[in-house]
């Protein structure tokens, strides 16, 4: 599913306003996810098409980095428990490739939990969502700081 949407048109979503630089770290969280959510999302991951570096049990807090893309890092706090939270570099989002890598990754954690994903701006996680990911169709919303 193409997004409706450019890289770049990502990039300055999360800008707090027009000609400064977005925030470079949005943070993401499944909303209302709890551990069963995290354990099944783990063994998602696990499954997955994606490269994925797991902290491993000698250091469970430690991150899951999943690489959607080339040049694409995306790190997960499952090591935290629930919520799950994960953030990513924009900066890494350089093309719409890079965006539909993002994406599908995004629909993916929101399929296997069953649980919308909402992303705000560094931060700022009781401000207004700047980009929802629905569970049950894979909607994508953005919607820019300014």
């Amino acid at each position: 599913m193409e997004p409706e949407f450019t890289a770049a048109d990502l990039r300055r979503a999360f800008a707090p306003e027009p000609g400064v630089d977005a925030m470079v770290l949005p943070d993401a969280t499944v909303i209302g996810s709890t551990g069963a959510d995290v354990d099944r999302l783990r063994a998602a991951l696990a499954r997955s098409p994606w490269h994925v570096l797991d902290a491993g049990p000698e250091d469970e807090l430690g991150p899951t980095r999943v690489r959607p893309a080339p040049g694409v890092l995306v790190n997960f706090s499952l090591g935290l428990g629930a919520p799950i939270t994960f953030d990513f570099d924009l900066r890494e989002i350089i093309d719409d490739a890079s965006l539909t890598a993002l994406l599908d990754l995004l629909r993916f954690v929101a399929s296997s939990t069953g649980k919308d994903v909402s992303m705000h701006a560094e931060g700022d996680s009781a401000g207004s969502a700047v980009l929802e990911v629905g569970a049950i169709d894979g909607s994508v919303m953005l919607r820019p700081l300014h």
